[in-house]
């Protein structure tokens, strides 16, 4: 049962993870040139980006939505540019 929660053997999803709303916001960052997407958080304070997940797909934008309890509409993009 122990291995089972650390390595997800057991098929199960993963626990909602709360993130502090009063201090972070939800954004989807996609680089210029190769449009790859990161899903992180953005401090309110700092502005400094907290990376969480790679979304290569919807399912995977789904699963962010999900795991961190997200809605859609809350979520900002932001383009990097270098």
């Amino acid at each position: 049962m122990f291995f089972e929660k650390i390595f997800s053997f057991g098929g199960g999803k993963p626990a909602v993870t709360p993130y502090d709303k009063s201090r972070e916001k939800p954004v989807i960052r996609v680089g210029c040139c190769t449009g790859e997407k990161m899903a992180g958080f953005k401090s309110l304070d700092t502005g400094k980006f907290r990376e969480v997940m790679l979304i290569q797909s919807e399912k995977d934008f789904q699963e962010f939505l999900r795991r961190y309890a997200v809605e859609a509409r809350d979520v900002d993009q932001d383009v990097l540019e270098f």
